[in-house]
């Protein structure tokens, strides 16, 4: 069980983010555990998502949208002058309250 504590919040709509060091033509996982508590899972569903922004292609990310913390990761490529590379969480565009832990970024093997 994944107890979040430490976690980031976004308690109304918004975004976290973080410009980070990469290297070009390298590939990247990024993970990280979240959850939508507002999502009833019925006919109330809430996303928020995990993803990476100018690293030489589009942006791509990974929905959260369960009421409980669930783990998800990304696969992305860094382009042949990326030298930096933007990570973000958001609530866009519901703003429901959306909490993110343990964002974790490994040069793939």
């Amino acid at each position: 069980v994944h107890s979040g504590d430490g976690s980031a919040v976004l308690a109304s709509r918004g975004m976290i983010s973080q410009a980070v060091n990469v290297k070009p033509n390298t590939t990247y996982i990024l993970s990280g555990w979240g959850s939508s508590p507002k999502t009833n899972q019925k006919e109330l569903w809430y996303n928020a998502r995990l993803g990476v922004r100018d690293y030489g292609s589009a942006e791509c990310s990974a929905r959260f949208f369960l009421p409980y913390f669930h783990h998800k990761s990304l696969q992305f490529r860094t382009g042949p002058k990326t030298t930096e590379a933007v990570i973000f969480f958001t609530n866009h565009p519901q703003g429901e309250k959306a909490t993110i832990d343990d964002v974790l970024l490994v040069e793939a093997l």
